[in-house]
């Protein structure tokens, strides 16, 4: 129920009340970490904090890319609409809050959204040898 007001108040006030927008997806944030799998890894539900924090900063600076927008909203109602949370849907979910706060990174091995191993590096730093952007065939 919060997650369709919240998508609601994202369509109707998009383009005046960014603080207002901030707020919504922050309640969003509230109900899927609640919901977060017992299962789900660690590092996955960091970076989908670090993720909404972001695309929150985003919102409340009001520069707002509406066709990204429209991607979370329609990830949202997706999620909204299941019983469980799966931990593919919340790494797309992850990927469309970087994508919408403007922090897109490569997708993991397998087009996955997670790195390959332990915490992703933060923003600004080169991932780990062999990880994420390694050249092919590149022993470690």
């Amino acid at each position: 129920m919060l997650v369709v007001l919240g998508l609601i108040s994202l369509s109707v006030l998009m383009t005046r009340a960014h603080r207002i927008l901030g707020w919504t997806l922050g309640k969003m944030q509230s109900e899927i970490s609640y919901r977060l799998p017992a299962d789900f890894p660690a590092a996955d539900a960091a970076r989908l904090e670090r993720a909404f924090a972001a695309a929150i900063r985003r919102a409340e600076s009001g520069a707002l890319d509406a066709e990204k927008l429209q991607q979370v909203q329609q990830k949202f109602l997706a999620i909204a609409g299941s019983e469980t949370l799966a931990a593919e849907q919340l790494r797309e979910l992850t990927r469309l809050l970087e994508g919408f706060a403007g922090e897109e990174r490569p997708a993991g091995p397998g087009g996955g959204a997670s790195e390959p191993s332990g915490e992703p590096p933060a923003a600004g730093e080169a991932p780990a040898p062999g990880g994420v952007g390694a050249a092919a065939g590149a022993t470690v």
